[in-house]
Formats: structure tokens, sequence, C-alpha cells
């Protein structure tokens, strides 16, 4: 697992009810290794997030959803495909930034800003 997979892990499982660790443990493991392959196809994220919804506490769903919406939106982005600078915190990590501007870790919904 990467920085900014274990972040998500982290991320992910603090919304998961008590007793759905283990249900969502896998599925993480399947998205994780399917993006060995390169960005997860919106239809991907869509199907861990329907397998997701049910085990996350229902106050999480909302944030569930808003963080796969930012990993399609990444998915669908390319490289320098953006001026520097026109995006928020979250947004994609591409490598059109300069050294020490841009942290992977920072796309990672739940992240911790600094």
């Amino acid at each position: 697992m990467n920085p900014g997979q274990q972040h998500f892990h982290d991320f992910l499982m603090s919304m998961v009810q008590p007793g759905n660790e283990t249900a969502a443990e896998t599925i993480l493991a399947n998205s994780f290794a399917k993006q060995e392959a390169g960005p997860l196809a919106p239809e991907e994220v869509d199907a861990a997030v329907a397998q997701l919804t049910p085990l996350v506490k229902p106050e999480s769903v909302a944030e569930l959803q808003n963080a796969a919406s930012r990993m399609k939106e990444m998915a669908t982005h390319e490289p320098g495909d953006h001026p520097h600078g026109d995006h928020m915190h979250g947004d994609h990590p591409h490598g059109d930034h300069g050294p020490g501007q841009w942290h992977h870790e920072d796309s990672v919904p739940g992240a911790n800003p600094n």
C-alpha cells in the first residue's frame, strides 16, 4: 500500500460501522490492487462506493460520496491540463506542480492539510 492509499484507507476505515471492518478492508484491498494498473475508472469507483455505502456510518455516506466524486474527477484529468494553482486543496496530484508545491498525500480525502 502506497502512502496515498494508506491515508485513504485510514480515512475510510474511520467511517466504517463497527463490525464491518473486514468487509471494508476487502473492498479497499481489491480497489488498491486494481490501482496498480492505473487510476480506477469512474464505474469502478461507483462499484466500490456501492459496496462500501452500507458499511459506513449513516452520517458518513455523504462524505464517502464526496470522496468518490473527487477520485473520479482526478481520474479524468491529464497531467498539465490546467494552469498551476487553479485547483483547491484535495484536487488532483499531477506532475504539473513544482517540487514541494504539491504532495500526493494532499489529494487524499480526509488527509490532514498540514
